[in-house]
């Protein structure tokens, strides 16, 4: 509750304030990463957005709702939580599809793609064409590096998707979404 990140208050909230907490801490930071890894694994670099890359969550709850694209048909609208499996099975939205960003950036292209159809289809095996990926996680944080990375087209996964999808990070993540949407939605 009482942590500057993730606690209720949250007084962190860019990356030069994280970056500033760390060098207090001791921390040294090499660009946009932190020296220190997380069990082995060394997430990538914070990455900004481009504007056409981030939702609100009204944004989000409307597309859930069944909104229509500009020619009046309902828009494909797809949901990937990328918090981690025992996060997801504490909460969840109920068109969530559970991603997590460790599986997404360690597993192969494939894999990753798949799940991303899985949560547009259920059981089908295709994004479908001029479709809409939301990425949630907590605190808007890691949808944040998830949605660069789906979005980069160097990476194996944006060339698996069709063209066409837009991948949107959900800003403030479910946080925002008990604020804004839901009071009363589970939090921890």
């Amino acid at each position: 509750p009482t942590c500057a990140l993730c606690g209720d208050a949250p007084t962190l909230r860019t990356l030069d304030e994280s970056r500033e907490s760390l060098a207090a801490l001791g921390v040294l930071v090499q660009g946009d990463v932190p020296t220190q890894s997380f069990g082995g694994f060394r997430p990538p670099p914070l990455a900004a957005l481009p504007d056409d890359a981030v939702a609100t969550c009204a944004q989000l709850r409307d597309a859930l709702r069944g909104a229509k694209s500009q020619n009046g048909a309902a828009a494909a609208t797809g949901l990937v939580d990328v918090r981690d499996a025992k996060q997801f099975s504490m909460c969840a939205l109920p068109a969530a599809t559970s991603l997590p960003l460790r599986d997404m950036l360690t597993q192969p292209a494939e894999k990753t793609a798949a799940a991303i159809a899985r949560a547009f289809a259920g059981d089908g095996d295709e994004v479908p064409s001029a479709a809409t990926l939301y990425v949630l996680c907590r605190r808007g944080v890691d949808s944040r590096v998830a949605t660069a990375y789906l979005r980069d087209p160097q990476k194996g996964v944006r060339g698996r998707l069709p063209a066409d999808l837009r991948i949107l990070n959900v800003d403030g993540g479910l946080l925002a979404w008990r604020a804004e949407v839901d009071p009363a939605f589970p939090g921890y």
